[in-house]
C-alpha cells in the first residue's frame, strides 16, 4: 500500500533496454529512467510493465514537452495488462486531478453558447 500523498495518479510505464520508462505511444514519451541496481533488485526486464505514482514534484514541462516527472515505484501492474499507458491518458488524468472542471465553468460555457445562438448575425448576402 502506498501513502495517500502518492494516490493522486498511478501510471503504468514500460521498461526499455536502456532503463527508460516510457508510454505506449509511437514514438514513446519517456517519463524517467531506472538505474541498473534497481532494475536488478526488482527483477525487472526490458518490456516489463511497471506501476508508478506521480508524486508531489508532479510533472514539469518546458516548451510544452514533458521535461521531468516525479514518479515513485509502486510495483507491477495486473498481469492482464498488455500495454503501458498512453501519454494522452496520463495527461488527461493529470489535468483532471490538478485542474478539475467546475460546474460554474460548464454553466458559463452553456450560457455563452446560448447567448451566441440568440444574437443576430451580421452576415451580408450578396446576390
Amino acid at each position: 500500500m502506498h501513502s495517500l500523498k502518492y494516490k493522486l495518479l498511478d501510471v503504468v510505464l514500460e521498461l526499455q533496454d536502456n532503463g527508460n520508462l516510457s508510454t505506449s505511444d509511437d514514438p514513446p514519451v519517456v517519463f524517467g529512467c531506472l538505474d541498473w541496481a534497481f532494475i536488478d533488485q526488482t527483477k525487472s526486464h526490458s518490456g516489463n510493465l511497471l506501476r508508478f505514482a506521480i508524486g508531489d514534484g508532479e510533472l514539469n514541462f518546458v516548451d510544452g514537452k514533458l521535461e521531468k516527472a516525479d514518479i515513485h515505484y509502486l510495483g507491477k501492474p495486473n498481469r492482464a495488462r498488455a500495454f503501458s499507458d498512453s501519454y494522452s491518458k496520463v495527461m488527461f488524468q493529470y489535468i483532471a486531478r490538478h485542474s478539475p472542471l467546475r460546474i460554474d465553468d460548464l454553466l458559463a460555457s452553456i450560457n455563452s453558447l446560448s447567448d451566441q445562438e440568440n444574437k443576430p448575425s451580421d452576415v451580408e448576402l450578396v446576390g
